[in-house]
């Protein structure tokens, strides 16, 4: 009996995978096995491309993956495959740029009809059982497929060598590099401007609908005041976050931020809760509390690392990927409340909360309520009562059925909680947040064995790392160093970089997204587009040029120049998604260091420099037995001599004067370095 005739995915390793095992579809897992087994059959692939906080993704499981009838259908006229689309981001990358190459809308379930060779002729997103939704029915879906593949073979062979070379010459390949170079700083005030002109400035975030939290598009806004001083780019950063901090899609009761708002103010959330949206969001809070003192972020932060700490943790440390958007297959059961039900538990304060949250009868979201401060984003202060009333919510909704959890480590999203954390704890100065990122990154790394990093960590198994789990986890590392540096988070980084490079990096100089023995895709991309995360490419940028940093690499220095120039010219012909590489691109242009040299733990040179932290510069603290010393080398490869702690801007491997001083230190932080727009 072929393998391609029962269901493969009772003992994945993926909790999304192990939810449809008892479908009556057979379902196989992605691998060179069922692939091969597809050439021998003869027969089309089927992919189906979720994740198992997805809402619709579930509906489609229920509706049609459950449906005898159908299943039949897909059992006899394909080979059916589903992928976790966050143990295999590749996959998912791959065919979605294919779906989009059909001038389709993305979206999960993705849903694709592949050759034998796995090359995709046609595809589309959810599709209801019957004709629904202006979308044709899954099951005359199926038999169209299937006639066209005994009758037009001619046709599908086209569709799929157009759809594969488009697809292919936009992820995988690139024209010869020009002679010319593309100014990254020029770019980013060009992207920044436009970035300003769709942004929303009623509601926060770019204008329209379903808004995204978008933290490469947030990161720019606020890269812009950096570099800039203009204050129009602060205000998009700080309205955005305040505006999706105070709506429905933050939760008010037990902290975290939501995927995403299917409406244009933030009110109605699309339920899931994953863990880069919070680790994104934590670091960014971080810098807006930075900036404005407004309590509105930190008290946000302890709230989510609280629910992080509270729901998310794993038994050994890390932190789990997401919770579903749904419960008892209702979409945001667990979070929504009706009048009636505030009423008996809040008696007397009903009046006072209602008002305070939004609360009404008729209720904002199909008559229920989502809680949320739209109507008073700048309103601060919660009275006592209003405080008690929370907390006889959050007891009464512990004894709701809650979202399930998906309980996989990823080390990529996790090392954006670590890097995160690091910020979090040196801005808002609390020690506990940085023992629990070092607690973090040393939990994972102890997964960094014989020179290879795994994507996904469950009790079911291991999913090889991709460029970005190595990315993020380099980048995390050296956030760490900064304040322990005695512990060698640094030559963890080296080590790191070191298996990118063997893992990832291709003879043309260029890194692949997927382990480049990996044999089961149809091509290796290079991943330079964001999605919810910063892009893989702009995240290896980013990591690489603090470790050249840090350790004074100038070789090192030129290849990621190289790399960066070369994805800049590959982007020009993307559609969307640039943010995070023309973010990365910046901050290696501009390439700016501050050493801080000391002795004492309170030396004020050291509390200012935090103070005015700024992400688009590298700040190395170097912490050394006593003064006076003497041709001392500095981490960037720079030898210095000094009889009193100092601080040295550098640039190019190449430091100004030292500067002594607590006020002239404080002079130069506010003086650096802004451009006028006009000047571009």
């Amino acid at each position: 009996m072929s393998l391609t005739a029962t269901n493969q995915l009772r003992n994945s390793s993926s909790v999304y995978l192990r939810q449809h095992a008892e479908n009556p579809v057979h379902w196989q897992l992605w691998n060179e096995e069922t692939l091969d087994e597809a050439k021998r059959l003869n027969k089309p692939i089927l992919l189906s491309v979720g994740y198992s906080a997805c809402h619709w993704c579930h509906v489609m499981a229920r509706e049609s993956f459950s449906n005898s009838a159908i299943a039949d259908l897909m059992n006899n006229y394909f080979v059916n495959i589903k992928v976790d689309r966050e143990e295999r981001p590749d996959i998912d990358h791959i065919y979605m740029s294919a779906l989009s190459a059909m001038g389709e809308q993305g979206g999960w379930p993705l849903t694709m009809f592949l050759t034998p060779e796995a090359k995709p002729f046609w595809g589309g997103t959810y599709f209801p059982p019957n004709d629904k939704f202006g979308r044709p029915g899954f099951a005359k879906v199926l038999t169209a497929i299937h006639k066209l593949w005994l009758n037009d073979q001619s046709r599908i062979q086209h569709n799929n060598t157009i759809i594969f070379d488009h697809i292919h010459d936009k992820l995988a390949i690139m024209d010869e590099p020009t002679n010319s170079t593309i100014d990254p700083e020029i770019l980013f005030v060009s992207y920044a401007k436009l970035l300003l002109d769709k942004f929303d400035t009623v509601n926060g975030g770019l204008l329209g609908s379903p808004k995204f939290p978008s933290s490469t598009v947030t990161e720019c806004f606020y890269y812009a005041f950096k570099l800039t001083g203009n204050r129009e780019y602060l205000d998009a950063f700080i309205k955005s976050l305040s505006h999706m901090l105070q709506g429905g899609i933050y939760d008010h009761l037990g902290g975290g931020l939501c995927r995403y708002s299917t409406d244009e103010k933030w009110l109605v959330p699309h339920f899931e809760k994953m863990l880069y949206d919070n680790a994104l969001m934590i670091r960014q809070a971080a810098w807006a509390y930075q900036e404005t003192k407004n309590p509105l972020f930190r008290t946000r932060i302890e709230e989510t690392i609280r629910w992080l700490i509270t729901e998310m943790q794993l038994d050994d440390g890390t932190f789990a990927a997401s919770l579903s958007a749904e419960t008892n297959g209702i979409e945001g059961e667990f979070y929504i409340w009706d009048s009636e039900q505030l009423r008996f538990l809040l008696q007397d304060n009903y009046t006072e909360f209602a008002q305070f949250y939004g609360v009404s009868d008729e209720g904002n979201w199909d008559g229920s309520n989502i809680l949320n401060r739209l109507h008073a984003v700048d309103s601060l202060t919660v009275p006592e009562t209003v405080l008690n009333s929370l907390e006889i919510l959050k007891d009464a909704r512990s004894k709701r059925q809650p979202p399930e959890r998906d309980d996989k480590c990823l080390f990529d999203w996790n090392a954006l909680l670590v890097t995160a954390l690091v910020d979090a704890g040196s801005l808002l100065d609390i020690p506990n947040y940085l023992q629990l990122a070092e607690n973090l990154f040393d939990q994972l790394f102890k997964s960094f064995t014989e020179n290879s990093l795994p994507h996904s960590k469950t009790k079911n198994g291991n999913q090889l790392g991709f460029s970005s789990d190595y990315a993020a986890m380099i980048t995390a590392a050296l956030a760490l160093h900064k304040f322990f540096p005695d512990k060698q988070y640094d030559l963890n980084a080296q080590s790191l970089a070191k298996a990118l490079d063997y893992w990832h990096l291709a003879d043309d100089g260029d890194y692949r997204f997927t382990n480049l023995l990996q044999k089961d895709v149809i091509m290796h991309i290079y991943a330079d587009q964001d999605d919810a995360t910063p892009s893989p490419t702009s995240q290896i940028i980013e990591a690489l040029h603090s470790l050249c940093s840090v350790r004074g690499n100038q070789t090192l220095l030129t290849h990621v120049q190289k790399i960066a120039q070369r994805a800049l010219q590959r982007i020009e012909t993307l559609p969307y998604g640039q943010a995070g590489l023309i973010n990365a691109c910046l901050k290696l242009i501009l390439s700016s260091q501050l050493v801080i040299i000391y002795s004492d733990d309170d030396d004020p040179l050291l509390q200012i420099t935090k103070n005015h932290s700024n992400p688009l510069r590298q700040d190395i603290f170097v912490k050394v037995s006593g003064f006076p010393i003497n041709n001392y080398e500095l981490p960037n490869g720079i030898t210095i001599s000094l009889d009193k702690a100092a601080a040295l801007f550098c640039r190019d491997f190449t430091c100004q004067l030292p500067i002594h001083k607590i006020d002239e230190l404080e002079i130069a932080l506010k003086k650096e370095r802004k451009k006028s727009l006009a000047e571009f």
